[in-house]
């Protein structure tokens, strides 16, 4: 992997942490609040059903409220919001098992207020019986005493002053409440001696079940009082207070630690900003540098196509590129070369071995330079200088040849008119010895101009066959 892979890769890397980063701030900058607020309004909805259960359970001790429908209806909808919290679980995903013990405790301070509730209704239903029948309950037995044959008129007066005393004594204007006062039981108690003395023994079993009445009556409103002070307990409302200070409190403290999320994903998004700002401005340079380099290849590509012939091909030889100077030199239109195989130039002049040895260069080497002669369109042979460039992948396997050419036709014809010249002149020289020098004329050295080879100048003059050396 090369050092430009590298760094594409650790930029991407570093792309894809700060993808990451920024995900994490946003989710961790994000509170539902709209959960908090249900819950919180649940809450408060539960505390004023407890002061309406209150409340109700006051007038009804009170006297003043002779029904128990706003009382259920209260319990109903406190039973139905705790009911509520435990189905939906909506504690637990904003208190954790910390919602699950406040809920408890909840629940275990509603169950204690619905029993107390529902035994200061049997209670307070009793009592209101006992106290309905009591006078009742007096103006028989008094019935019964006027009618007795056993009491005389004074008796008679001593027990009905009694019995209205003691009636005067437990209720206020006849209402079916009895007084709170000390000393009620022995009141009952002494009322009830007196009438043991007073009462003959037939009217004792009446008078004693009136007192029995009595004394549960008292004895009732005793335990009723314990049951008003248990269900109007603060307890199930200290609890719905606290859970929802938790509540509150807990709703705070995610929206500090948002907050802090909010300024991590602000400094972030500055440094990003930053980044980019800086990629910007390094891309500008790039860009003007790119449209630099553009320029200077295109002008390098422009000299390059001005003074050379340019093709390149695949790896199969099929000509993908063609350059003006390629196609005028060919005759070929840039159109019926490309996709054409390089053969389509080959002029045989050249055997097998000299293009093996091109391919085993140019495979080995990347490289080849060479002169080759080419057939154009027209049959014509024209000669070029080739230098052949293997373009490799990262493998470095060939993908590619480019092929540079300087046509040298003219400099090969000059060099073979040359070399006739150079013959014709030789075949010259040796006529002139052989027919201008004459026979008679002996030499020993050959004359000026004439040909060195003195072996050939003796053949062709014919002189000095036996004198000269």
């Amino acid at each position: 992997m090369t050092s430009e892979t590298r760094g594409l890769w650790l930029q991407y890397l570093l792309a894809l942490l700060m993808v990451l980063l920024l995900s994490f701030l946003f989710a961790g900058s994000q509170v539902d609040q709209d959960a908090y607020r249900r819950v919180d309004t649940l809450l408060t909805a539960m505390r004023d059903r407890v002061t309406t259960v209150n409340q109700q359970l006051i007038e009804l001790e009170a006297a003043t409220s002779r029904n128990y429908d706003r009382l259920s209806a209260a319990e109903v909808g406190l039973r139905d919001r705790i009911r509520h919290l435990r189905q939906r679980d909506l504690l637990t995903p904003l208190l954790g098992a910390e919602g699950s013990e406040y809920l408890a405790r909840l629940e275990n301070a509603w169950q204690r207020k619905y029993r107390a509730i529902e035994g200061f209704k049997a209670r307070n239903a009793l009592h209101k019986n006992l106290i309905y029948y009591a006078p009742k309950d007096i103006e028989n037995l008094l019935g019964r005493v006027r009618d007795s044959k056993v009491l005389d008129s004074d008796e008679q007066r001593d027990v009905e002053n009694l019995l209205y005393r003691l009636g005067s004594r437990l209720f206020v204007n006849h209402g079916h409440r009895l007084v709170d006062d000390f000393g009620l039981s022995e009141q009952l108690v002494e009322a009830q001696q007196q009438l043991v003395v007073l009462l003959p023994d037939e009217l004792q079993p009446a008078s004693n079940r009136l007192f029995e009445r009595l004394r549960l009556a008292l004895l009732v409103e005793g335990q009723l009082v314990s049951d008003l002070q248990a269900a109007a307990a603060s307890a199930l409302d200290e609890a719905i207070l606290a859970l929802q200070h938790r509540v509150r409190g807990r709703l705070a403290e995610e929206v500090a630690e948002a907050r802090k999320y909010r300024m991590g994903l602000y400094l972030v998004g500055l440094i990003m900003l930053l980044y980019l700002a800086r990629m910007f401005l390094k891309m500008q340079q790039l860009s003007r540098n790119l449209e630099s380099s553009l320029s200077e290849l295109e002008f390098q590509k422009r000299a390059l196509d001005e003074h050379s012939i340019v093709s390149i091909t695949d790896v199969k030889g099929n000509i993908v590129y063609a350059n003006d100077r390629m196609c005028e030199i060919s005759g070929y239109a840039r159109d019926e070369l490309l996709g054409q195989n390089h053969r389509i130039l080959k002029s045989d002049a050249h055997d097998q071995g000299f293009y093996r040895e091109m391919w085993r260069s140019l495979v080995g080497t990347g490289k080849w330079q060479g002169e080759i002669v080419n057939r154009a369109r027209d049959g014509r042979l024209f000669w070029v200088a080739t230098t052949l460039l293997a373009r490799c992948d990262e493998q470095g396997r060939p993908w590619q040849y480019i092929g540079i050419r300087t046509d040298i036709t003219a400099q090969k014809k000059a060099e073979r008119d040359a070399r006739l010249l150079a013959g014709s002149r030789r075949k010259t020289r040796i006529r002139y010895c052989a027919w201008i020098v004459p026979d008679a004329f002996c030499m020993r050295i050959p004359p000026a101009g004439c040909c060195s080879n003195i072996g050939v100048w003796r053949k062709t003059s014919g002189c000095c066959r036996s004198g000269c050396r």
